[in-house]
């Protein structure tokens, strides 16, 4: 009789530890839940990606990055350091422009890309855009891409020197306007003189 109620204290004991420990680890996996659902941890890392966007097949944007971190959650996005180059395809597969920056954000599921830090974009007609935020994001308006940004722009064309305070243009750069304009600068080619 002695065994059995050394046995059953025995058991209540076991069955109060376990309880405890699984009370105690409660807290502990809604922590890690927390982390990997809000996208803390990365789910997927890389060096020296390259990554490509296409539309019907055709390549759009080629993105080269020097370090790549996937996050997952309710807003998954991938985060590019150390230096970001995209490069955006007209319907020919020919270069339209590129974008350069320190580092970017993808927003995966919005079809949007936030770059910062010596952000520079080129276009095929040698023109230039240079500030220090830029998004890149379809239009809603239409099926075409945009690029905009609501900081200090300096935008150079063959002719001039704009700056000012935000803009928006196609993502190929081949329109633009500048929000807030702030100066402009008239640059003038010299002409050679051919006199001997």
């Amino acid at each position: 009789m002695a065994r059995n109620i050394t046995a059953l204290i025995l058991k209540s004991i076991s069955a109060l530890i376990i309880a405890e420990m699984l009370f105690a680890c409660e807290n502990k996996i809604e922590d890690v839940e927390l982390f990997s659902n809000k996208g803390i941890i990365a789910m997927e890392t890389g060096d020296d990606v390259e990554i490509l966007f296409s539309e019907n097949g055709i390549i759009r944007v080629k993105m080269l990055v020097k370090r790549m971190e996937r996050y997952g959650g309710d807003r998954p996005y991938i985060d590019m350091k150390n230096g970001v180059q995209l490069f955006f395809f007209d319907s020919a597969g020919s270069t339209s422009s590129t974008l350069q920056s320190d580092k970017a954000i993808n927003y995966i599921n919005e079809d949007r890309l936030e770059a910062s830090g010596n952000v520079v974009v080129t276009n095929n007609e040698n023109q230039k855009i240079q500030t220090e935020f830029l998004v890149w994001e379809a239009d809603e308006k239409d099926a075409e891409k945009k690029i905009w940004s609501d900081k200090f722009v300096t935008i150079t064309t063959k002719n001039e020197i704009l700056m000012g305070d935000g803009f928006e243009a196609r993502q190929d750069f081949s329109k633009y306007k500048i929000k807030k304009l702030k100066g402009t600068v008239t640059i003038k080619e010299e002409e050679e003189d051919n006199e001997d």
